[in-house]
Formats: structure tokens, C-alpha cells, sequence
């Protein structure tokens, strides 16, 4: 008998035997999921709009995209809610804008349904979502529903988790650029926020892994460990019962830019915007400058900055802390009652841009915004001291000293405010060379874990897909293979692939469809993705129903041991 698989039924298989069964064999009814109805209406409004457009090249397309979009919403009215109704059109709106930017693409197929006879005993078949004809031959797309757009701060820059690469630099949690090795493939999992106390957030699947500690009243065992993001949430609601701990993660060593070639010494335009964001008059004597400080900021743009400038914000931690002394001097304060640091501004903007400056250092900040004694806004930013001093300015310097020994020993941590299940939306994972296996994500520079398992997973869709290519077009020695990334750009994630890469799918494919045909126990892998499991009811196994885990594998309910 012929084995029939997919690249979906393959990742099954290898991500639960069990799972495959009730899927593939005993076929047994799977659950409703919105976020994959919203997909399907996506693609087929897709296929359409390109098959008439290809039929009919004078159609205009934002009409035809919103004529086909009501007509095949009639199909799906009953299973998409009216979110996901909007959902859609913000999916179908970014996609025209996509193709009208970039060019109209020679659009050979769409939805392309393909079987491949790969040997006597096994066929592969699947759909692809568009090829195209390119200057350079031909190219695969594969459309994906959400942005991978976790920020990411790199020694260049910003970027974002999905338009990271293998090979790409990141910063580990002693500030150290440090290499990207692996990524994941994407995923479709539940999800969650985690909100820190310094008002940080970052969107992560279940099973994304934090180095995180315990502490509070009753717990024995406050060491740090990995949890995953189901793990936290279940211990975080525990916490929540009495008030009577938290869980906290450090913050990274100060961020280890390149030194940058400054047009104005750091805390000179340190202490004129900080002056300025103020409502205080800026002085330029106060700096000890000589030159026409005005001249200069107008000469570089920075006149008007509402904001501390980009280049700054990345430069090296010796400039970035003169050029957070020029802001504490100006605007800022030492508070002996509170025991902390607190710089002040009228302008949110800017506010934001300091705190980006001081989380860059390691800092955990706060954020109180209101209005002073004149009623103007204001918002102050709240530290702690670290083992450095951030004001020059002798009178405040003077203030702060005492106390650094009280904190410089004291690890910098940040607590989880919150946990909380949001919408389902597309994710992926790296994995560092970093010794503890640690990197920083995210606008306020949090500390997060490795996740990625096996190198450039999300390549093997395409490098399958590659083999019904050459089907088509047996003279082709190479392809492109996009994933199609819709909102916030939308942006493209894309490979080159050779006919190495398609014979390697090849290999992989009949490696573990050998594993399916001759798999007579069909052995579960219960992980906390059993929760969300199709198949949850049917399987005894699953976790939390035996020995497999569930509330066994973290013992709080007695603050005995964690």
C-alpha cells in the first residue's frame, strides 16, 4: 500500500506518533480554530484575485480584491468572528499594498496542488500558494498570517525575529554580541503576554523558555531554572492567590554596542536635550563647551530632536553613559527618601527614548507620568542605582555615591507583572552561541531563552515544495523560496535554493515516512502542547492525565520545594 504523507502530516508524526494516528489513521474529528479559518478565507480570496487578474489584466485591483473579498466571505461568515473579520481585511489590505509597491508579479499558479509519486511506496502531495516567473527564473510563496515582529536589538541596530538569519549577531545576557546558530521554523501555537514591571512586554508561544527564579514567602528553592511560558503562567496564577512572591528575571549586563564616531561629546547633547525636554533652559557652559553648541546641534539635525538620536542610543557603554550623566545632570536627581535616581521630562517622546538609553545600561526603570505644581506634563523615570554612578554634576554625584555599595552587589532583576493568553499569532525561535544559551528580545531589553532545536527548520516547506517545481521545469538548477510574511510590511522572509537542497528534502521525506510504515506502538510525546491538542480527550497519555506531568512537574502548592 502507497503511504500518502504532507509536510504537515510529516511534522505531526515527528512532533507525536500518537498524534498522527488519530489524525492520519483513525481519523477522528478535529477541533475549530479561528485563526486557521482566517487563513483559509485569506488564501482562497488569493487564488481568486490572481487567476482573474491573470485572466483579465484590466480589472482594477483593489476592486476585485474587495469584490472577491465579500463573495467568498458568504463561505466563512459562520465560522470567523467579527475580529476576525478584521483581522482578514488588515491581512488582504497589506497584501495589495505589498504588490502594488513592489511590482505586479508574474503570477504563473496559484493554490497549486501537486502529488509526487517519490517511490513505489510513498506519494507526497501539498499546495503551494503562488509561483512566480523572476528575472532569475522562478520562485515559491508561501503565505504567512501574522509579523514575527519582536524587536530585536543587534550591534547594527534594530531588527525583528522573523527577518533575523543563521549567522545573523544578537546580544547574550552579558551584553556581548553573540552569533544566531539556529531558527526555528514558524509556528502557530496559544500564546501569551508577559508584561514586566518596568511596563516591558513581550508576546511569546507556550513552549518558549525564560531563566527565571522564585522568590517570596515560603519558597525554599529561589535558584534560577528554565520554565516555559505555560510553566510561568501557571505559577505566576498560583502566586497571585496570596500576593506572596514573584517571579523574576535578570536584566542584561549594559548592551555592548560599537563605539560610534559622535558629531557632539555625548554628555554635552546629553545634557542640552535633557535641559530641554525639561522646560529648563538648556546651558551649554555647564558642559564646558567651547564651540557654538547651537551651531552644532543645527549643523547634525538635533536642534529640534524629539528624541535622543539613533546614533547615540547604539553607540559604546562609555558613550552612552556620559551621554545618560549629560541627562541626570540636567534633568535629573539623586532622591535620598526613595533611594533611587529620577530624571524628569515634559515630553513623553522623549521620555521613552530615555528609558530605551537606560534599559540599554541594564537599568529596570519606572515610569510615572502626570503634571507638575504648574500643571504642565510630566513624566519622571525612577531607578535604582547600579555599580555606576550616572551623574558627573559633583552636587548629585555626591548624593548617589553612598549608596551604590547597597545595590552594586545586588543583582539587577525585573518581575512579571502580568501573564496573560492572547490571540494565537505566528512565531519563531533562535538559539545563541552564548555559554548560558541566553540572548535579549524585545523593545525593553529582556532576557529570554534559547528555543530553536534543529537548524533552519522553516527551509524544508520549500525545499519540498521545490521538488513539484522541478516537476514543472525540469531544466532548473535553482529557485527562490518565499515566505510571505502579510502585515507590517508585509515583509518577505526569503532562500536560494539548489537541487542539493531538493534532494535533501527528498532524503529527509523517505527517512521518516519509513519511521510512519513500520511504527506499530505509536508512542505519545506529551509536552503542555497536549493542552491544545486536537486529540486532548481521546489520548490517556497526554499531559496531566498520568505520570507524564501536568501540576507534578513544578511542586509549589506546598512552598516546600520549587
Amino acid at each position: 500500500m502507497t503511504l500518502k504523507v504532507s509536510v504537515s502530516s510529516l511534522d505531526t508524526y515527528e512532533s507525536c506518533p500518537r498524534k498522527y494516528k488519530f489524525q492520519q489513521i483513525d481519523k477522528l474529528p478535529r477541533k475549530t480554530w479561528e485563526h486557521l479559518d482566517v487563513g483559509n478565507y485569506v488564501h482562497e480570496v488569493l487564488e481568486h484575485f490572481h487567476k482573474q487578474l491573470n485572466a483579465d489584466a484590466s480589472q482594477q485591483p483593489e476592486e476585485l480584491l474587495k469584490q472577491l473579498a465579500k463573495n467568498t466571505w458568504n463561505k466563512f461568515s459562520t465560522k470567523i468572528s467579527a475580529e476576525g473579520m478584521e483581522k482578514s481585511k488588515g491581512l488582504l489590505k497589506s497584501y495589495l499594498a505589498y504588490v502594488s509597491s513592489e511590482g505586479w508579479p508574474d503570477v504563473l499558479a496559484t493554490e497549486d496542488r501537486f502529488s509526487i509519486q517519490i517511490n513505489n511506496d510513498l506519494l507526497i502531495r501539498g499546495v503551494v500558494d503562488r509561483i512566480d516567473r523572476t528575472p532569475t527564473g522562478y520562485r515559491i510563496l508561501d503565505y504567512k498570517g501574522l509579523a514575527l515582529d519582536t524587536p530585536i536589538p543587534t550591534p547594527t541596530g534594530w531588527t525583528t525575529m522573523g527577518d533575523l538569519k543563521v549567522g545573523d549577531k544578537v546580544f547574550g545576557s552579558d551584553g556581548r554580541p553573540t552569533n544566531v546558530i539556529i531558527k526555528s521554523q514558524i509556528h502557530n501555537r496559544p500564546c501569551y503576554k508577559l508584561t514586566f514591571s518596568d511596563g516591558s512586554e513581550v508576546v511569546c508561544d507556550n513552549v518558549h523558555l525564560w531563566q527565571a527564579a522564585v522568590i517570596g514567602i515560603g519558597v525554599s528553592d529561589n535558584r534560577e531554572k528554565t520554565f516555559n511560558a505555560d510553566q510561568l503562567f501557571e505559577i505566576f496564577n498560583f502566586l497571585q492567590k496570596d500576593q506572596a512572591g514573584s517571579i523574576v528575571i535578570k536584566n542584561p549586563k549594559p548592551i555592548q554596542y560599537p563605539e560610534q564616531d559622535l558629531p557632539i561629546d555625548p554628555r554635552t547633547l546629553g545634557a542640552f536635550l535633557g535641559a530641554a525636554h525639561s522646560g529648563a533652559a538648556p546651558n551649554a557652559d555647564d558642559c564646558n563647551q567651547t564651540a557654538s553648541l547651537e551651531s552644532l546641534l543645527k549643523e547634525n539635525g538635533f536642534l529640534d530632536s524629539a528624541c535622543i538620536p539613533d546614533l547615540y542610543l547604539n553607540s559604546s557603554v562609555a558613550q552612552r553613559l556620559e551621554l545618560l550623566r549629560g541627562l541626570m545632570d540636567a534633568a535629573g536627581d539623586f532622591s535620598e527618601q526613595a533611594v533611587c535616581c529620577e530624571f524628569t521630562s515634559v515630553s513623553k517622546e522623549f521620555a521613552d527614548s530615555a528609558r530605551q538609553l537606560m534599559r540599554s545600561m541594564g537599568i529596570s526603570t519606572q515610569l510615572h507620568s502626570g503634571a507638575d505644581e504648574d500643571g504642565r506634563a510630566s513624566h519622571v523615570i525612577a531607578f535604582y542605582l547600579s555599580d555606576f554612578n550616572p551623574f558627573r554634576l559633583k552636587s548629585k554625584a555626591d548624593k548617589a555615591s553612598p549608596h551604590l555599595l547597597d545595590f552594586a552587589k545586588v543583582e539587577s532583576l525585573r518581575s512579571i507583572s502580568s501573564i496573560e493568553k492572547v490571540d494565537s499569532v505566528p512565531t519563531q525561535c533562535i538559539q545563541v552561541d552564548a555559554p548560558d544559551s541566553l540572548y535579549v528580545c524585545g523593545s525593553g531589553f529582556n532576557v529570554t531563552h534559547n528555543t530553536g532545536k534543529s537548524k533552519n527548520l522553516d527551509k524544508f516547506q520549500l525545499q519540498v515544495y521545490g521538488m513539484h517545481l522541478k516537476n514543472l521545469f525540469p531544466d532548473i538548477q535553482e529557485y527562490d523560496g518565499v515566505y510571505l510574511v502579510l502585515p507590517e510590511g508585509p515583509k518577505e522572509l526569503s532562500y536560494r535554493f539548489t537541487l542539493g537542497d531538493i534532494e535533501e528534502a527528498k532524503e529527509d521525506v523517505i527517512k521518516t515516512a519509513e519511521s510512519i510504515a513500520t511504527d506499530k506502538t505509536w508512542e505519545p510525546k506529551p509536552t503542555f502542547l497536549c493542552n491544545y491538542c486536537d486529540y486532548y480527550d481521546a489520548c490517556p497519555d497526554a499531559w496531566g492525565k498520568g505520570k507524564s506531568g501536568g501540576s507534578d512537574l513544578v511542586k509549589i502548592s506546598g512552598r516546600k520545594k520549587f
